[in-house]
């Protein structure tokens, strides 16, 4: 294209160069003036005016005269040439029309809405307004709850976030600006708001991501998020401008004709849940209709239904005339008095007749319906009554200008004074003393007593109008105060990463550390944070120019690549940032609108792609949530894997393409996506995820940040971007407007991430799931699984065994014992009634395992048992600021009362596993506790014997149910609870099921932690028990982190956040579901050697060295070791192998991982460098050749008998020719050979010899050690 304008533009350019060389050749020989003198690209850009056509050939003409001369001259001098220079002088004649044509100003043309497309859009934002209002009250302390899930049961999750609480502000201000609410409400809420963000926990100006919002309190872990801090001060910039412009002139009168149509919208939603009934009547509906109607009653369902619809149809004429009078007087403040009260009398006495009489006709209308009609007749109400309040307060003359005393020519002169419409807040104090001068006028003119008694009544409700005003006034200034004070106190300082001069994820506040990623594209929600941060001063200009842009091509036209593809990305900073139109954002902005509006064209659906909720649940069936997005717009990849339509997607974009947009929501409504309190949360086509013969199931909850954008956009679009005007009114806003205005690079370099991956995704392929996978109860060895969050880490084996461990600090006793597998945490239930006792898991009770199951999943571990008539479901995890968590549910399956008690035990160390198993008395020494019964909680803690010994608590608590009474009983003494010559399986404790713990606490010799609860269920009756341990450095620092656990909906949160924690980390190293279970798998065998796994046995037999012979090779000895054979490296199982060696150090397990190159010294380069890449590539480097990492050994370098000792002490072997990891971890489910029960018999005949007896006492010998041989060389635990 560039090279066909040069030619087109050949004579033009052509001449102009001649001027410039005559004019410099005139200066430089003849003037010798002006040498330095030039016009700079702004000026002649000026000065060529606007371009217009008539301009353009003007400049122009001297090019065309050239060009008709030269076709001349060539028809005269050379006539057959001139059909071959035609074609060019004909493009050199219409050169300036193309000049005209290039010239213009790329536009998107978009038409605007109709008068009846605008209403639909008001309806919206006022049923998503509803929301706000229903849920952000005073049971949350005026904070915005996250969500509200419709369906599956009817929840609201009472915690929020400072996005959440952002965007409701301004979303609340968005309902003053369309009418619905007035002026006191919004005063209201926002100052009842702002009380609230003052109780709640700050760090370092900014709010933590998290709080309760029925307790204020932080939920765990805390952190700061900077793309939330940078939406919540965004927001309060906003609502800043806002609040001052209602104290300014503008016009915003105390009551307007906006709350006129804020009644309107009310009454349109009325009409249209009619028109849903009368398009569905219940009782036709096959599903509620189980009854088939007979012919004989034929006639009876037809009269129903008349009557039906006959009711409906009332209904709807009297809605119609309530806004056909409404919308008579909107304008006219005179006629509202009368109005109103018309409405909230006679008015509201007709709907309330009409809406018996629909009940009546229909008794058995939808639940659903009519809660919406009870929902939006209540708002109608309340608004009414908002309305009247509003009228007589703000201006109470207008009630009374209908008085016979104002029928005088004085009375007239007054009503003349008075103002036609109401006054704004800032005009109202002058306004309403003009009045009772007038007032004072028209009173000192009356001689009746009636009329100067009404003058009086008229100046007190003057004064008092008065003294509501001015606080209003004062109120708002200091809101906008309040908003600003809080803008300026967020610190993103220590968010930004100097070097790299961009803003880390956000700050983990309970770890005291950075998230590790960052911000670094331009295209992402999180440029709201970078404006601000720059506009603030925190951080350099020079931060916007290193986010980085990547192009891509969508539809044939440039776009910035995102992340995730999400509309999010794009268009959610438009709501508060200019979108500056031929700029690099913009086109960005439109390109990506129409990408998302193509693909859903090709996947044949809604489209809509973002963040969202998606069709899937947890085990509280609260649906899960996700970043969604376009394949083609953004990095991440198997984007096509799944396909969420989320509604506010689109509508974030109603400002750009606003047709489009009500197309789309015209196809949403007709899949039922349309709610009480607006648009669902999403729609979701992922075949995976939907029930068999579905072809997309509805997410049936609303998000409130998803809720404030659809408002916020909707109000940008029908008040002419009135919450953008707002934020750019912001003076340090302004001064980085020139940031937004990046012109469109030339020819950048395009890129397209995912060519490697097919348009069609395999069908059952996702996203890291968290699925399960069940573990038998009595496997041949115990089967381990570990789990880590922050500085604890948990490993328990399938029979429930394992340890706790808080940094180098083992907190419980554990030895790997394959054969009773007796160490550990346990819980303990005991009928207190018939005193059977059993336990939570397999062990230590033991029982049998069909009545058992056991699931492991990436994020957790659950026992499920039952037993007595009790079922036991036991989930254990660690929570993300390493909290060991034991929930333990229980059901009475029965039909009797029963009356059980739960009691924990487990062995207290405090202090490195290898010192406890040196000097295991010398240890328990050092150990005290203490009860604290507010808590009911024990705490440990080691006296220290140095100054250098670090400091660590333990606490062990338990939560129970509210309104259920704490038992308290405790034991911290392993004699008195085990009692002499007793074990676990049958502890003195417990032996009497009446009895309670001793309550020992202080220094004992052999210290525990058990906490017992008795509990009474009803038949039929469940509850839960959850047990706590964690860790800390200070008894300070562990108090506060166990306050944060002590509900359950704290709880409840670990659980989900340890999940989506599991999943971002599998999904940063690459892993999956049945990857985690093989590597766990083997970290079974490593713990557990098994013969499967194991060196031959005739190679164990070999082996002469012992530990000392590791030494030479910086191998230790002390940690479990796995052995890879590599033989060409192109099998994944180095991969594999790396892969579970950075799980096992990311879970604080310590393995040792040596790599035996096994090719020949001829091409040990190749492969050696291979190994090297792939080490470096997992990040693993750092760990080459630690005494706790990796070994690269040659095999061709080992001595015969150094191979051998390597393969004596591997706990696993894997050897690449053998397959990859999940078929060497599928070899250790091969049940082991067990050897028969030995029967004795009887000899055929005695032999009395002496000699005979020995060398029958030998072979019995002999045979019970070849027993044992092969029971060891296998398994251990089938002895």
């Amino acid at each position: 294209t560039r090279w066909a304008l040069a030619v087109l533009f050949l004579p033009y350019e052509g001449l102009l160069m001649l001027g410039a060389i005559r004019t410099t050749l005139g200066r430089l020989l003849i003037a010798r003036r002006k040498l330095l003198q030039w016009t700079t690209a702004a000026n002649t850009a000026r000065a060529s005016g606007s371009n217009t056509r008539c301009e353009i050939w003007s400049e122009m003409a001297a090019a065309l005269v050239v060009t008709v001369l030269l076709g001349i001259s060539i028809a005269i001098f050379n006539p057959t040439a001139l059909w071959a220079a035609l074609p060019l002088l004909a493009a050199w004649l219409i050169a300036p029309q193309a000049a005209a044509i290039i010239s213009q100003p790329v536009t998107h043309i978009t038409a605007p809405l109709s008068e009846t497309q605008r209403k639909q859009v008001l309806r919206l934002a006022r049923r998503t307004w509803a929301f706000s209002e229903q849920f952000a009250g005073p049971n949350d302390h005026w904070l915005p709850p996250d969500h509200f899930q419709e369906s599956p049961r009817g929840n609201v999750a009472h915690y929020t976030t400072p996005t959440n609480i952002g965007l409701f502000l301004v979303s609340t201000l968005s309902a003053y600006d369309l009418g619905y609410i007035g002026l006191v409400e919004l005063a209201v809420r926002l100052r009842s708001t702002f009380e609230s963000m003052d109780k709640l926990e700050h760090y370092r100006g900014h709010l933590l991501n998290w709080y309760d919002s029925q307790t204020l309190a932080a939920l765990p872990p805390r952190y700061i998020s900077t793309v939330d801090s940078g939406n919540l001060a965004a927001c309060l910039t906003t609502l800043k401008q806002g609040c001052l412009a209602l104290t300014g002139q503008a016009r915003a009168p105390l009551l307007g004709a906006k709350q006129w149509q804020g009644l309107l919208a009310i009454l349109d939603i009325l009409s249209e849940a009619l028109q849903a009934l009368d398009n569905t009547p219940n009782h036709l509906r096959k599903k509620n209709n189980p009854h088939p109607v007979s012919r004989a009653g034929t006639g009876t369902v037809s009269q129903e239904s008349e009557l039906h619809r006959a009711s409906i149809e009332s209904f709807e004429v009297e809605l119609t005339r309530i806004c056909e009078r409404v919308s008579a007087v909107q304008n006219q403040p005179a006629a509202w008095k009368m109005t109103l009260d018309w409405l909230s009398g006679e008015g509201w006495d007709r709907v309330c007749r009409r809406l018996m009489e629909l009940l009546e006709s229909h008794p058995n209308l939808q639940s659903e319906s009519l809660t919406e009609l009870q929902l939006y007749l209540g708002l109608m109400r309340h608004h009414l009554q908002d309305m009247q309040r509003s009228l007589g307060l703000f201006a109470p003359w207008l009630s009374r200008v209908e008085s016979p005393i104002l029928q005088t020519p004085a009375g007239q002169d007054f009503c003349a004074s008075l103002p036609a419409e109401l006054p704004t807040l800032g005009e109202a104090s002058a306004v309403y003393e003009r009045i009772q001068t007038a007032l004072n006028h028209f009173k000192a003119q009356q001689q009746d007593e009636a009329a100067r008694e009404w003058c009086q009544k008229l100046d007190d409700e003057l004064s008092s109008a008065r003294m509501t005003v001015t606080p209003l006034l004062v109120g708002f200034q200091e809101l906008a105060g309040q908003a600003n004070a809080a803008v300026t106190g967020m610190d993103f300082r220590f968010l930004f990463d100097q070097r790299r001069q961009v803003f880390h994820i956000g700050y983990n506040a309970s770890a005291e550390r950075l998230d590790p990623s960052y911000y670094d594209l331009l295209a992402s929600e999180a440029r709201i944070a970078s404006l601000v941060a720059i506009a603030k001063g925190d951080v350099p200009n020079s931060h916007w120019q290193h986010l980085g842009r990547p192009m891509t091509k969508a539809n044939g036209k440039q776009v910035l690549l995102s992340w995730s593809g999400t509309m999010f990305e794009y268009l959610m900073p438009t709501l508060f940032i200019k979108n500056y139109a031929g700029t690099f954002l913009s086109d960005s902005c439109y390109a990506a609108l129409e990408a998302q509006a193509s693909y859903g064209q090709e996947q044949e659906v809604p489209w809509g792609i973002s963040e969202s909720g998606y069709f899937a649940f947890d085990v509280n069936q609260n649906y899960q949530y996700q970043a969604f997005g376009v394949p083609v717009l953004g990095y991440k990849r198997d984007l096509h894997d799944d396909l969420v339509i989320a509604p506010y997607a689109s509508l974030l974009g109603l400002s750009l393409q606003p047709q489009a947009v009500l197309e789309n929501m015209a196809h949403l409504e007709r899949l039922n996506m349309l709610g009480r309190f607006g648009f669902y949360e999403a729609l979701d086509y992922t075949k995976t995820r939907l029930p068999e013969g579905q072809t997309h199931a509805i997410v049936q909850s609303y998000m409130a940040h998803h809720q404030g954008m659809i408002l916020l956009a909707a109000c940008n679009y029908l008040l002419e971007d009135v919450m953008v005007k707002r934020f750019h009114t912001d003076e340090h806003v302004q001064s980085v407007e020139l940031l937004l205005q990046e012109k469109i690079p030339q020819n950048p370099p395009i890129e397209y991430p995912h060519l490697d991956e097919s348009a069609d995704s395999p069908e059952g392929a996702r996203l890291v799931s968290s699925e399960p996978w069940r573990v038998p109860v009595d496997s041949p060895i115990p089967q381990a699984h570990v789990l880590s969050q922050g500085n604890t880490s948990l490993l328990i084996t399938n029979a429930g065994s394992g340890y706790s461990q808080w940094r180098e600090f083992a907190l419980t006793r554990w030895h790997a014992d394959s054969t009773f597998d007796q160490w550990g945490t346990w819980i303990y239930v005991q009928d207190r009634e018939s005193g059977a006792l059993w336990s939570a898991a397999c062990q230590p009770i033991g029982g049998a395992p069909e009545n058992q199951e056991v699931l492991f999943y990436p994020h957790k571990v659950e026992f499920q048992r039952s037993e007595n008539e009790i079922s036991l479901r036991t989930g254990i995890t660690v929570s993300t600021d390493g909290v060991e968590i034991r929930r333990v549910n229980i059901l009475n399956d029965s039909d009797q009362p029963r009356k059980l008690k739960l009691t924990s035990y487990g062995e207290v160390v405090l202090a490195a596993q290898a010192v406890d198993r040196q000097h295991p008395a010398f240890n328990k020494l050092f150990i005290e506790s203490e009860y604290l019964p507010d808590e009911n909680a024990l705490l440990f803690q080691r006296r220290p014997r140095s100054a250098d010994e670090k400091p660590v608590v333990l606490i062990h608590a338990m939560v129970i149910e509210a309104g259920r009474k704490v038992t308290g009983d405790h034991e911290t003494d392993r004699a008195k609870f085990l009692g002499r010559s007793q074990t676990m399986r049958t502890p003195r404790a417990l032996q009497d099921a009446n009895r309670h713990l001793s309550g020992t606490v202080g220094g004992t010799l052999d210290p525990i932690l058990s906490l017992a609860q008795e509990i009474d269920l009803k038949p039929r009756a469940k509850t839960r028990v959850t047990f706590l341990t964690l860790a800390a450095a200070s008894r300070s620092e562990a108090l506060e982190k166990l306050s944060h656990y002590q509900s359950g909906q704290a709880i409840y949160h670990a659980f989900n956040n340890a999940q989506a924690h599991s999943e971002r980390e599998l999904l940063e190293q690459g892993l999956d579901a049945p990857s985690v279970e093989n590597i766990q798998r083997l970290l079974s065998a490593l713990l557990y050697p098994a013969g499967a796994l194991r060196a031959a046995p005739h190679i164990l037999a070999q082996n002469e060295k012992g530990q000392s012979g590791l030494w030479a090779f910086g191998i230790s000895g002390d940690y479990p070791i796995l052995l890879v054979r590599i033989h060409n490296g192109e099998s994944p199982l180095l991969i594999e192998a790396l892969q579970a060696f950075t799980y096992w150090r990311s879970h604080h397990v310590t393995v040792n991982l040596v790599i035996l190159n096994e090719q020949d010294t001829g091409y040990f380069l190749d492969l050696r460098n291979a190994i090297q890449r792939q080490i470096v590539r997992m990040g693993e480097e750092a760990s080459l050749n630690q005494r706790d990492g990796i070994f690269v050994l040659r095999t061709d370098q080992l001595q015969s008998a150094d191979k051998i000792l390597f393969e004596t002490v591997a706990g696993v072997i894997l050897d690449e020719k053998s397959g990859s990891l999940a078929e060497h971890a599928l070899r250790l489910t091969v049940p082991s050979t067990r050897l028969p029960v030995f029967t004795a018999s009887s000899p055929r005949r005695l032999i009395p010899s002496r000699q005979n007896n020995f060398n029958s006492r030998t072979i019995c010998s002999s045979t019970t050690a070849s027993v044992v041989s092969a029971a060891t060389d296998g398994n251990t635990s089938s002895i």
